[in-house]
């Protein structure tokens, strides 16, 4: 072979003549359409792979943030639900004023017991309140779901401190002939004859502004007018108690008082206007 002849591949002449296989020198073949499809498919599944877990991982977030957004706001709902009140409540007695009462009180009301007034401050009560009521009363005031616990029970929660004995005793005597007269079911009414105006009463508002209640100068109950209210069952004994109470008119109800249950309208001692027709009253023992 002359010196200006080229070869393709490099090797030495072997004893038969043959060139000696070795290493290409020219570059290798580009890759074929199958291999750079191949790769491009490759490349693509990758891609879809990332972008479905970066979804995977949006759409966890957005259900985790739901989740906890959703908690939160239950809790904040049954939290109000929980602190609904800063006093326990009478039943359902309206509150709205001037406007006739449509929804009764439960006849026994229930207080939560952290509500509760501590011992001491019950037996506070308890003495100022037995201390004016004879032993009938006194009886009553200690028998389970009588008008008289009850009303009781609801100025346990009512108290103020700022409150006088004489207003306490007041509010209790109110509260008796609320729950002595409201729906009260006899021979001429069912449970479902209640009052028609409750505006005020048994709230925190002062009694003197309760409907149908008047007072003094000195905040003392001086009239009760509750004509045609729909008032059920019988006045309470308490009532006597309130030594400056004129004027005193139930007519146009459905109270039930016969007998010596009527002789207590003879002991109101400041009684000047006493106005009680068209009930079911026995006015025996009721003085001229």
């Amino acid at each position: 072979m002359s010196s200006g002849d080229s070869w393709y591949a490099t090797g030495e002449e072997n004893g038969n003549g043959n060139i000696g296989q070795g290493e290409a020198d020219f570059p290798a073949p580009p890759p074929s359409t199958e291999d750079r499809i191949g790769a491009d498919t490759k490349f693509n599944r990758g891609r879809v792979t990332t972008i479905a877990l970066a979804a995977g991982t949006v759409l966890v977030l957005i259900i985790v943030l739901s989740v906890t957004l959703s908690g939160g706001g239950g809790g904040a709902g049954n939290a109000q639900s929980l602190g609904g009140s800063d006093k326990g409540s009478v039943g359902n007695v309206p509150t709205s004023p001037g406007s006739p009462s449509t929804i009764p009180p439960t006849r026994a009301p229930t207080f939560p017991a952290t509500l509760r007034p501590t011992q001491e401050h019950y037996a506070k009560l308890y003495e100022i309140i037995s201390g004016v009521a004879g032993p009938t009363e006194k009886e009553l005031l200690d028998t389970p779901g009588s008008p008289q616990e009850d009303a009781f029970l609801w100025l346990e929660l009512d108290y103020l401190p700022s409150m006088t004995h004489e207003q306490l005793i007041q509010r209790y005597i109110l509260a008796v002939l609320y729950f002595s007269t409201y729906g009260i079911p006899s021979a001429y009414t069912d449970e479902n004859f209640v009052w028609n105006v409750t505006t005020g009463w048994l709230t925190g508002q002062d009694e003197c502004l309760w409907y149908g209640v008047g007072c003094n100068d000195i905040k003392e109950v001086t009239t009760i007018q509750l004509r045609n209210n729909r008032l059920s069952g019988k006045i309470p004994r308490e009532l006597q108690h309130l030594r400056s109470l004129q004027v005193l008119d139930i007519s146009k109800n459905a109270i039930n008082q016969i007998g010596g249950q009527t002789t207590l309208f003879g002991r109101f001692t400041s009684l000047v206007v006493f106005s009680a027709e068209d009930n079911y009253i026995d006015y025996v023992g009721i003085p001229i």
